[in-house]
């Protein structure tokens, strides 16, 4: 390690006193405009994506676990209701810390429900569908991806747009003993 230098940092980070949000853009609420996320507190916002990036490490090797160990359909259920009760959380976190808690969690639940759906898919179809089951299970995805990009900018508001992704899934699992 005796070779090891660290890069010089070229774009230094700038500690503002003051500063303005430009409102005219119609974006809305923003956790950037929220939090002020900006000059020198501007890497909080990578901070945020790598708590939900650590909660999905975590959930994608634990829930694997305990799929195992209480079935595949219990952990489906189970993370589904914690993906919408966290979801819905996010709505009224009222601090970033909290945000941050919720965004780690939201990512260990999230994994799981795609995880337990996925091998459910697979498992109960045969061999040569296996793989149709697999993408088929994966195909709304990208599509709501697509979607959000849509409710996002019909809602104009970060904290709209998360009850807007959170309450479908209240729905969902009200059907699941129906």
């Amino acid at each position: 390690m005796s070779n090891f230098s660290l890069p010089k940092n070229l774009t230094d980070t700038v500690a503002c006193s003051a500063w303005e949000f430009d409102t005219q853009d119609n974006l809305g609420n923003t956790w950037s405009s929220e939090w002020n996320l900006v000059c020198d507190k501007e890497y909080l916002k990578n901070v945020a994506e790598m708590f939900f990036l650590a909660g999905v490490a975590t959930g994608g090797i634990t829930s694997g676990v305990l799929s195992d160990k209480f079935g595949r359909k219990m952990m489906l259920f189970i993370s589904a209701v914690l993906q919408s009760i966290f979801g819905l959380a996010l709505y009224f976190a009222d601090s970033f810390e909290f945000y941050l808690v919720l965004r780690a969690l939201l990512g260990i639940v999230s994994v799981s429900v795609t995880y337990a759906g996925l091998i459910l898919a697979i498992e109960y179809v045969d061999g040569k569908w296996r793989t149709i089951a697999g993408m088929y299970n994966l195909f709304p995805l990208p599509v709501s991806y697509i979607m959000i990009s849509g409710i996002a900018y019909l809602t104009q508001d970060y904290r709209n747009l998360q009850l807007c992704i959170g309450l479908p899934g209240v729905f969902l699992c009200l059907l699941w003993h129906a």
